[in-house]
């Protein structure tokens, strides 16, 4: 389960799989189109603190990432490998994303961009 900083809009995906989302915190749930591989699965959900709108699916070949609530989502190039953790730190000018698969660690100030 993975919840954005509005408190209504919340992600799931039983299993790493069938990716859906809420806007009435959970009530009704709708189905999502996410540019997942046939072997992909989701593990975890990150959200942007300060924008709710901007949400991170890490999965088991890497991360995908919406800026528009789960409407749209893209794959991030140049994270290779199984996600096994991400911090989000908030800093005053610019978020930094800490994220680690089980090769290497990223760092980005851009959201990924």
């Amino acid at each position: 389960m993975g919840f954005s900083s509005d408190p209504k809009l919340v992600f799931h995906a039983a299993g790493g799989l069938q990716p859906q989302r809420s806007m009435d915190a959970g009530a009704t749930w709708w189905s999502m189109e996410m540019p997942l591989m046939d072997s992909e699965r989701i593990k975890y959900w990150v959200s942007d603190p300060k924008h709710s709108s901007v949400m991170f699916a890490a999965t088991t070949a890497g991360m995908l990432r919406t800026l528009d609530g789960g409407l749209r989502w893209k794959r991030l190039e140049g994270l290779d490998g199984e996600s096994v953790g991400t911090f989000f730190q908030n800093a005053e000018s610019h978020p930094v994303i800490y994220h680690a698969t089980a090769k290497s660690v990223y760092v980005s100030e851009d959201l990924g961009v």
